[in-house]
C-alpha cells in the first residue's frame, strides 16, 4: 500500500470527497484564508505601481541567476560563443532591469501626478509617501 493510499484510507470519506468551502475572515485589514495572509484589495490607482514593482523585483531576483543558468546550458551546445553570449545576455538583462526599475521610480503619484518616489532615500522601515503631496503607499487618492 503506497503512502498516498494510506492517507486516503485513514481519512473519513466525507472529508476527502466533499467540496468544502473554506471560511474566510478579515482581521486587521488582512484576509485570512487557508492559513495564508493576503492583503485586502488595493485601490485601482495603485495597481499599475504594484505591477511595475513586481516586474522590477522579479527581474532583479530571477534575471541574473536565469542568465547564468542559460549561459551554462549554452556552453555545452555552442562552446566557442559561450562567453560572447553570456555578456550579451547580461547586457540584455541589465537593460531590461534598468528600464523596469526606472519605471517604478518614475511612476506618477495618483494624486498630484509628480514622480511618486522622487527625492526619497531608500531607508528600510520608513513609510513611503509622495514627496510632493504626502500620499502614502496604497492610500486612496
Amino acid at each position: 500500500m503506497s503512502s498516498r493510499e494510506r492517507v486516503m484510507s485513514s481519512r473519513p470519506n466525507n472529508h476527502f470527497e466533499s467540496t468544502h468551502t473554506f471560511v474566510t475572515c478579515r482581521q486587521n485589514g488582512y484576509l485570512i484564508k487557508l492559513g495564508l495572509c493576503m492583503l485586502k484589495s488595493i485601490p485601482s490607482a495603485w495597481r499599475e505601481y504594484r505591477f511595475r514593482n513586481r516586474v522590477a523585483t522579479m527581474g532583479l531576483l530571477l534575471g541574473a541567476p536565469l542568465v547564468v543558468v542559460v549561459s551554462i546550458a549554452i556552453k555545452f551546445w555552442i562552446p566557442q560563443y559561450a562567453e560572447t553570449l553570456f555578456v550579451g545576455l547580461m547586457v540584455i538583462w541589465a537593460i531590461f532591469w534598468g528600464w523596469s526599475a526606472f519605471r517604478v521610480v518614475r511612476w506618477p503619484c495618483p494624486r498630484c501626478g509628480k514622480a511618486w518616489l522622487a527625492n526619497q532615500e531608500p531607508v528600510i522601515g520608513t513609510q513611503r509617501a509622495c514627496s510632493n503631496c504626502g500620499l502614502s503607499l496604497y492610500e486612496a487618492p
